[in-house]
């Protein structure tokens, strides 16, 4: 884990969040959510799409709103406000693959849902990082 530590200068990754989705430094904090990616589907034409525009602005507003707990929390230790405002790590998921496909009438285990997942990621993790970055 150390080996992609994205701030090695802060220190070694010394354990987990709960549930061990991300590595944490000591006294770092990680807030996470989820996209509810059933909601992400509307009707054109009598078909069930993906909705990317609206995948597009959820990104954005949850990335926006997890930052932004990061300022309005009350942290129980001066040195886990001190971790947690100057790496300021958030974790944005999906839940709900299975029930999107299934609007979509895709098979769970085809290359058609193996583009759909990889073209939402990219789509998560680059639109993620723009907004963090701002």
């Amino acid at each position: 884990m150390d080996r992609d530590n994205p701030t090695p200068k802060l220190g070694k990754l010394e354990a987990t969040n709960p549930c061990g989705e991300q590595p944490l430094l000591p006294y770092e904090t990680c807030n996470l959510g989820s996209i509810v990616l059933s909601r992400m589907v509307k009707e054109d034409n009598g078909a069930v799409v993906i909705d990317w525009d609206k995948l597009k602005e959820v990104v954005y507003y949850a990335t926006r709103f997890l930052d932004n707990t990061i300022d309005i929390n009350n942290f129980p230790l001066a040195r886990v406000e001190q971790m947690s405002k100057g790496t300021r790590r958030i974790g944005l998921g999906v839940m709900g693959w299975a029930t999107m496909l299934g609007f979509l009438s895709i098979p769970y285990d085809s290359e058609e849902a193996r583009s759909i997942c990889s073209a939402l990621t990219a789509i998560l993790t680059g639109h993620a990082y723009q907004i963090s970055a701002k």
